[in-house]
């Protein structure tokens, strides 16, 4: 899922915009979770992470091709570019980061 390509969009101050890949809608055993399912009842099912495609000026940790984990309690902004979904957040609502 990582992005090669430039992309063309840079969030403003500490903003950092992701590539969104969902969380698995299944468990271990093979139920299929519905959309109605919230944040905490997903911790059980596989979350991979998401890959930063572009990042603010003031970002000191963050940087473009890092996967992230991110803090599911903040509410991101969806973001339609180019055809494609991505989330923009604040350096600050990231948990985890696995560089590159």
């Amino acid at each position: 899922m990582e992005t090669k390509v430039k992309f063309n969009y840079v969030p403003y101050g500490n903003g950092v915009i992701i590539e969104f890949n969902p969380p698995k809608k299944e468990t271990e055993s093979g139920i299929y979770l519905p959309d109605t399912v919230d944040a905490k009842e997903l911790l059980g099912t596989e979350y991979t992470g998401d890959i930063v495609v572009s990042v603010g000026p003031e970002c000191r940790q963050v940087v473009v091709g890092d996967k992230v984990y991110f803090n599911m309690q903040m509410t991101p902004i969806p973001l339609k570019l180019d055809g494609k979904f991505y989330l923009l957040y604040k350096e600050q609502h990231i948990d985890l980061i696995e560089t590159k």
